[in-house]
């Protein structure tokens, strides 16, 4: 299972903003076809522009009515064109249901999606990686238990977990590499080479040069190099750009936990955290977002006192009466981290911010944070 600050999810801040991806610009048929929709006239373009339901959904889930965008996208479906735009309602429909807390139809929904193999191949690619991202972003929550019995209920998935095992991270590998063999999606890729370098540091104790150690090697490597190919192509999307600041954050991550197995130099992963939160600036994200509180994880871990004045410059938008520019699922992070068990790693490191910035203390202190914790 995931240990680290790295519990948040895609699909609980990007995909919001996105209001549904758009894999089908990308779209071929099973035989190779060109695509009917250009980059920058994807499904969810003309939708927007030519479905007034499916418009009026896309207000709605960004207001955070989802009862009511999924009435919209339910509308919309009838009024869809063509198969390209029926699959982008339908996994908008299975999404809005995960936002209402609908965790069993939508997972049904999305393996539904990816089911039918007249679907595209990264539409069916992303529905699966979206119900791997759920456990991610439902961490800690009472229904996580719900989310992970529905997924490996049936098959192929229940292939994917020992009826037994307790350790999930494997589980949710073979789970992203399924999504990945149906078309390598940057966050499934990335998601892949993390969850592999997890398994070369917490299970096999960083035996990097037995037979299973190189060949887990040699997979992150792989992934690595598949999330930057479809990174490229991402760039070119314009509702898949906001899910590039999380991918480059986690690449620097597993770069990371790569230099504490001795196989890269700590300094290949900071430009990840650079990257991935220059670029969520460039798309108006708020400064108070997880991917600065990440960097300045990786630099207490990483450097310590040493890099004092980045890590506080990092933590300036965290402070009392900025909470506007901060998101709330941010800050559902801090309190929760105190109080959750699980967090312990998490809870040590805030408290390591605190003891070396003044303001970021008074701000979770007044998150329900006690003066005694630091």
């Amino acid at each position: 299972m995931q240990k680290d600050i790295l519990i948040w999810s895609v699909s609980a801040i990007a995909l919001l903003l996105a209001s549904g991806g758009a894999w089908y610009y990308y779209a071929r048929t099973p035989g190779g076809a060109v695509t009917q929709y250009p980059v920058s006239n994807t499904p969810a373009v003309i939708l927007e522009k030519q479905n007034q339901e499916y418009a009026l959904a896309k207000n709605y889930q960004k207001s955070g009515d989802y009862s009511s965008a999924l009435k919209s996208y339910q509308k919309a479906l009838t009024e869809s064109q063509d198969a390209f735009q029926k699959t982008q309602i339908a996994f908008n429909i299975a999404y809005t249901n995960e936002l209402l807390g609908k965790y069993t139809e939508a997972i049904a929904q999305f393996k539904a999606i990816t089911a039918d193999t007249s679907n595209y191949a990264i539409a069916r690619a992303a529905s699966i990686q979206d119900i791997g991202l759920m456990y991610y972003t439902y961490s800690g929550s009472t229904t996580l238990q719900t989310i992970v019995s529905e997924t490996f209920k049936d098959p192929p998935y229940d292939s994917f977990k020992k009826a037994d095992d307790l350790n999930l991270n494997m589980a949710y590998i073979k789970l992203f590499e399924y999504a990945a063999s149906i078309y390598p999606l940057a966050n499934s890729e990335v998601r892949i080479a993390y969850g592999y370098v997890n398994e070369l540091l917490d299970t096999f104790k960083g035996a990097t040069t037995t037979p299973q150690g190189k060949e887990y090697l040699s997979i992150i490597t792989q992934s690595l190099q598949a999330t930057g190919r479809d990174l490229v192509r991402m760039k070119d999307v314009p509702e898949e750009r906001t899910l590039i600041p999380e991918i480059l954050v986690r690449e620097g991550k597993t770069f990371d936990r790569l230099a504490t197995l001795g196989v890269v130099d700590p300094q290949q992963a900071e430009p990840y955290f650079q990257s991935g939160m220059q670029y969520a600036g460039t798309l108006g994200a708020k400064p108070g977002n997880f991917h600065a509180l990440n960097y300045a994880f990786f630099l207490v871990d990483r450097y310590g006192n040493e890099r004092a004045v980045d890590i506080k410059s990092l933590l300036t938008p965290f402070r009392v009466g900025n909470e506007a520019e901060i998101y709330s699922i941010v800050i559902d992070f801090y309190k929760n981290t105190r109080i959750n068990p699980v967090s312990d790693k998490n809870r040590k490191t805030l408290v390591k911010l605190g003891q070396m910035d003044q303001d970021f203390e008074l701000y979770l202190i007044s998150l329900g944070w006690k003066q005694t914790d630091f």
